[in-house]
């Protein structure tokens, strides 16, 4: 039996550099780039306050570069 996961909220994907980060929002079924932010805590907190309640995020994060 396969078991399938379903996001329950908002899904939001942010691609991690060192400097700056890429947010992207799935909506309605369509991929939706809302933002570049820099990578400061300032800008993460105020990206946080901005995103939807229900938001399931998850982290792209690499070394390289």
């Amino acid at each position: 039996m396969k078991k399938s996961i379903t996001p329950i909220g908002t899904p939001v994907g942010i691609d991690v550099h060192k400097r700056r980060c890429r947010v992207v929002e799935l909506q309605k079924g369509k991929v939706q780039v809302r933002k570049s932010i820099a990578n400061t805590r300032e800008d993460w907190l105020e990206l946080l306050t901005e995103l939807p309640p229900d938001a399931e995020i998850g982290l792209e994060v690499s070394t390289a570069g």
